[in-house]
C-alpha cells in the first residue's frame, strides 16, 4: 500500500511541480532563400531534450542555462548555436547533401543521428500512420517496413494483429515483438483466440493505442538494435512515441474526424455455383432429406427444378445468388479526436480525448474504444526535467465474431452453404418458442440468425498506460535520468449460449475476469563528451526492473433453471476457477559509442537479465544470461569524399546475441492444487496441470549478424537502404508428446533449433518536388528463409496444432 501511495505521489508532483528558472527559445529555421522549414530537429546539445519545426518552420524549446541548440534536417549541413540568454533565435540551414544527420528514436527513448546507427531501424512518421486510420494503428505499418509483417483476423475492428519480424524465431512462442510505449513497455496479450473447435478473438494490447496520438514508431528489426532490452526483445522491439506539447506557442486545438465503411469483398471469393445441395450427385427428395443433409453440396448439376428445401418449401435448383451480400450489413466506424496543447517557458503538455465507434459488417456486433491522454513536461531548474504520460481506456466489445468451427459462428454456416440455398429465408432464426430454428439435421451447424441475434458476448476493459521521469544534467555532458511506468488493465467478459440452442438446450453462461499489471522502472547515467576534435564518445549505463503480475477469475454454469435469465445463479451445474502469475526480471545493461571525424562509428552494449522464473532450488543452470552486441557504421561520403550524383554512402555492420522464452511462471517444478473433500471430509489434493516441468530450463538463445548499406543519390531524390542477415535459434522450448502411461501429455525441453536469412531493401523516389508539392514513393521488399534445424533428440511427436476439416 505504501509502495502505491508513493508513486502516486510521485506521479502527481511530477506533473504540477514547476519551478520558472528554465529558459524558453523560440524562432524560426529557414533555407538559404528564405523559405522556412518543416521537420527540422532542433536538440539541446549533450541531453535528449527536443523539438522539431512546424509547417512554418516555427519551433519553440525550453533550455537549461548555457545550452547550445543543435539544428538538423535532411538535406542540410547541421549547425550549432549557443543560445547566450537569448529568448528568441532565428536560423538559416545550408543545402549539403552530405550531412543527413536525421535524428531517430533508438532503444530505452534515446534519440540518435541515423548515420551512427550500425543497425536497420526505420522510423515511420504519425502523419502516414493517420491519415488513413484504422482502429488498431499497428496494421497502418503494413508495407511500410522491409522484413516486418503484419496481419490481422478477420474479426473486425476490435481484431488482433500478428506482427513477425525477420521470420519466426520459435516453434511454440508468439514470435511478436516487444511494444515500448513513451519508453516503458507494455503488455500485449490475446485476450481470446480460436482454436480447433472455435472461439473468439478478443484483442491485443497494441490495439488500445490511438493512431491520432503517435507522434512516431521506430521499428527495431535486428538484434544489434534491440538487444538493450534483453530477453523480451528476441523478436524485436516496436518503439511508439507519442505526441507531446513540445514546441507549442501559447494554446493550440487539433480536431480529427473520419468515417470508414466496410464491406465483404465478394470479388475475392471463388466458390463454385454449377452443383447444389444434394449428396452422391442427386438432389433432396424430400424435406426431411435437405434437413438431414444440410450443408453438403455434392448434388446434381444446378437445372431450374423445383427441388425441397430444409423448411419444406420447394425451390428452384438455380443458383441462389451471393449470400454474403444478403447477411452482411456494411459495416462504420467513426474515429474523433479533440486534443488540447499549450506551452510556456516552463512547461508544455498535450490533452486529448478519442472516441472510436464501429458496427461491424456481423449484424449485432460492434465496438467502443474512448482514450483519454495526457503527455506533460515541465523545467524544475537550470538542470531538472520531469515529465508525464498518462493514457486511459475504456474499450466495450459486443458480440465479438466466433471463428473457425460452427457453433456459434454464423459466418461458418453463410460461407459453407450450399449455392441453392438463400441464407435470408433462415430469417428470423428462432421458433416462436423462442428455440433455434434449425436447418440441418446436424445441431452443432447453426442457424447464423440465431447465432447472430440470440448467442450474447460482450466484454469491458479498463486500461491505464502511464509513465513519469525525472532527468538530471549533473554537468554539460553528464546527466542521471529515472523513469517508471505502469500497464494496468481489468476485463470482464460473458459469454452466453442462450436456451433453446440446439446443441446445448438448456443454454450456459461463462463469465470472466483478467486483471493484468505490468511495473517497468529505470535509473540511467549517462554523458556525451568530445575527447578532442575528432574523437567523440557517448555511453550510459543503467539498471532495470520489471515486474509481471496476472489472475484470471471465471465461472461458468451450465443448464439454466428459468429459461430467458441469463445469470450464473440460474443454472444448475455451477463452477469456478482461478489462476495467478507473478514474474520479475531484473537487469542491468550498458552501452558504449565512440565516433570519429563524424563518418567512423562503433557501439558495444552489454545487458545481463535475472529471471525468477529460472530460479529454483537444485537448479544445476544459472538463472541469468548475458547478452551482448557490437555494431559499427562508416560514412564513405563523408570519410572518402565522395561527390557527384552519390550524396551520402554508409555502410554498416553488427552481431548481437539475445534470449528469450522461460518467461511464464511455474514451469520448473510440479505444482498441485485442493479440488475436493474425500474420505472423512479430508482435503483431496492433485498435481495441476498436464505438462511434465523441467527443473534446468533455459531461454532459447538467439545469435545475428547483419550487414547492410544505405545510398541516397540525386539530391536525395533516390535512396535505397540493404540489408543481408542471419539469425540462428538454438534451445527452443516446446513440449514434447509424453506417453500417456506417465499420467502427463507433454513434457517441456530445450530442443529445438531454428534458423532464419537473407535479403530485405527500402527503395524510395522523389519524382517531383518545389517549393508547394513533393510526390514521394517508396517500394519494400523482404526474402527470409526459415528453416528448422531440429526439434528433437529422439523420434517422437511434437504437436504444432491440427487443421480443421
Amino acid at each position: 500500500m505504501n509502495q502505491k501511495l508513493n508513486f502516486l505521489l510521485m506521479f502527481v508532483a511530477c506533473l504540477f511541480f514547476q519551478v520558472a528558472m528554465a529558459q524558453t527559445v523560440s524562432g524560426t529555421v529557414s533555407d538559404d532563400s528564405g523559405m522556412p522549414l518543416p521537420g527540422v530537429n532542433v536538440v539541446e546539445k549533450g541531453t535528449t531534450n527536443g523539438a522539431s519545426t512546424d509547417f512554418d518552420g516555427n519551433y519553440q524549446i525550453s533550455v537549461s542555462g548555457g545550452a547550445t541548440l543543435v539544428f538538423s534536417s535532411l538535406g542540410y549541413a547541421t549547425q550549432e548555436v549557443a543560445v547566450n540568454n537569448r529568448s528568441s533565435l532565428n536560423v538559416t540551414l545550408a543545402e549539403d547533401a552530405s550531412q543527413l544527420d536525421e535524428v531517430v528514436v533508438t532503444a530505452l527513448g534515446i534519440r540518435k543521428e541515423t548515420k551512427a546507427l550500425g543497425y536497420s531501424l526505420t522510423e515511420v512518421g504519425g502523419e502516414e500512420l493517420a491519415n488513413i486510420k484504422v482502429p488498431n494503428a499497428i496494421n497502418a505499418l503494413q508495407g511500410k517496413v522491409a522484413g516486418v509483417n503484419v496481419s490481422q483476423n478477420s474479426t473486425g475492428v476490435a481484431g488482433s494483429s500478428r506482427v513477425i519480424i525477420r521470420g519466426s524465431s520459435s516453434l511454440t512462442g508468439s514470435n511478436q515483438p516487444l511494444y515500448v510505449v513513451d519508453g516503458i513497455p507494455i503488455g500485449n496479450d490475446n485476450n481470446g483466440s480460436a482454436g480447433l473447435w472455435g472461439g473468439s478473438d478478443g484483442g491485443d494490447g497494441i490495439s488500445s493505442i490511438n493512431p491520432d496520438d503517435i507522434e512516431s514508431v521506430s521499428v527495431l528489426k535486428g538484434g544489434a538494435a534491440s538487444a538493450l532490452y534483453g530477453s523480451r526483445a528476441a523478436n524485436g522491439v516496436i518503439l511508439i512515441t507519442t505526441k507531446s506539447g513540445e514546441g507549442q506557442k501559447g494554446l493550440g486545438v487539433e480536431v480529427s474526424s473520419q468515417l470508414t465503411f466496410n464491406k465483404v469483398n465478394t470479388n475475392i471469393q471463388d466458390f463454385q455455383t454449377e452443383y447444389g445441395q444434394g449428396r452422391f450427385g442427386r438432389k433432396p427428395a424430400n424435406a426431411d432429406e435437405a434437413f438431414d443433409i444440410g450443408l453438403s453440396s455434392w448434388g446434381a448439376r444446378l437445372d431450374g427444378s423445383s427441388v425441397p428445401q430444409w423448411d419444406g418449401v420447394s425451390r428452384p435448383y438455380s443458383y441462389a445468388g451471393n449470400n454474403f451480400d444478403r447477411f452482411y450489413r456494411t459495416g462504420t466506424t467513426f474515429i474523433n479526436t479533440v486534443a488540447l496543447t499549450s506551452g510556456n517557458e516552463n512547461m508544455n503538455y498535450r490533452f486529448s480525448v478519442s472516441d472510436l465507434d464501429a458496427d461491424d459488417i456481423v449484424p449485432n456486433s460492434g465496438f467502443n474504444r474512448k482514450t483519454f491522454s495526457l503527455n506533460a513536461s515541465a523545467r524544475m531548474g537550470d538542470r531538472l526535467t520531469s515529465s508525464v504520460n498518462a493514457k486511459y481506456f475504456v474499450e466495450d466489445g459486443k458480440n465479438r465474431p466466433r471463428l473457425s468451427d460452427a457453433p456459434g459462428n454464423p459466418n461458418f454456416t453463410v460461407a459453407n452453404l450450399a449455392p441453392n440455398v438463400d441464407v435470408s429465408f433462415m430469417d428470423p432464426g428462432t421458433n416462436e418458442d423462442g428455440t433455434e430454428r434449425q436447418y440441418s439435421s446436424n445441431t452443432f451447424s447453426q442457424n447464423p440468425y440465431f447465432a447472430a441475434n440470440n448467442f450474447r458476448r460482450e466484454d469491458t476493459r479498463n486500461r491505464i498506460i502511464a509513465s513519469t521521469s525525472l532527468r538530471y544534467d549533473i554537468m554539460d555532458w553528464l546527466y542521471v535520468t529515472g523513469r517508471v511506468g505502469v500497464d494496468h488493465y481489468t476485463r470482464r467478459a460473458t459469454s452466453v449460449e442462450p436456451f433453446g440452442t440446439a446443441y446445448r438446450p438448456l443454454g450456459a453462461i461463462n463469465e470472466d475476469e483478467r486483471r493484468y499489471t505490468q511495473i517497468d522502472s529505470d535509473i540511467i547515467l549517462g554523458g556525451d563528451y568530445d575527447v578532442n576534435d575528432k574523437i567523440g564518445l557517448s555511453a550510459f549505463v543503467g539498471a532495470n526492473k520489471n515486474s509481471i503480475e496476472t489472475e484470471n477469475l471465471g465461472q461458468r454454469g451450465t443448464d439454466f433453471i428459468v429459461a430467458g435469465l441469463e445469470d450464473v445463479g440460474n443454472t444448475q451445474n455451477q463452477s469456478r476457477s482461478r489462476s495467478y502469475g507473478k514474474r520479475k526480471i531484473g537487469s542491468v545493461y550498458g552501452s558504449l559509442e565512440l565516433s570519429y571525424e563524424n563518418w567512423a562509428y562503433l557501439t558495444f552494449t552489454g545487458r545481463n537479465d535475472w529471471f525468477s522464473t529460472l530460479s529454483f532450488p537444485g537448479k544445476t543452470t544459472p538463472n541469468d544470461e548475458f547478452y551482448p552486441s557490437i555494431n559499427a557504421s562508416i560514412i564513405l561520403s563523408d570519410a572518402l569524399e565522395i561527390g557527384g550524383p552519390i550524396d551520402f554512402l554508409k555502410l554498416r555492420g553488427g552481431y548481437s546475441e539475445v534470449a528469450g522464452g522461460a518467461q511464464d511462471p511455474y514451469q520448473l517444478a510440479l505444482n498441485y492444487e485442493i479440488f475436493g473433500q474425500g474420505h472423512l471430509g479430508n482435503p483431496l489434493g492433485r498435481i495441476s496441470g498436464g505438462q511434465v516441468p523441467n527443473a534446468n530450463l533455459v531461454p532459447f538463445s538467439k545469435s545475428e549478424t547483419e550487414i547492410g548499406f544505405d545510398i541516397r543519390m540525386l539530391d536525395n531524390r533516390v535512396s535505397l537502404d540493404f540489408a543481408v542477415y542471419k539469425n540462428h535459434t538454438p534451445n527452443d522450448i516446446f513440449p514434447v508428446v509424453a506417453s500417456v502411461v506417465s499420467g502427463f501429455g507433454s513434457a517441456l525441453a530445450n530442443l529445438g533449433e531454428i534458423e532464419n536469412k537473407w535479403v530485405e531493401w527500402l527503395l524510395s523516389v522523389t519524382p517531383f518536388r518545389s517549393q508547394d508539392f513533393t510526390w514521394t514513393t517508396s517500394f519494400n521488399g523482404a526474402f527470409t528463409e526459415g528453416r528448422i534445424i531440429a526439434t528433437k533428440d529422439e523420434d517422437g511427436q511434437i504437436n504444432l496444432g491440427s487443421p480443421k476439416t
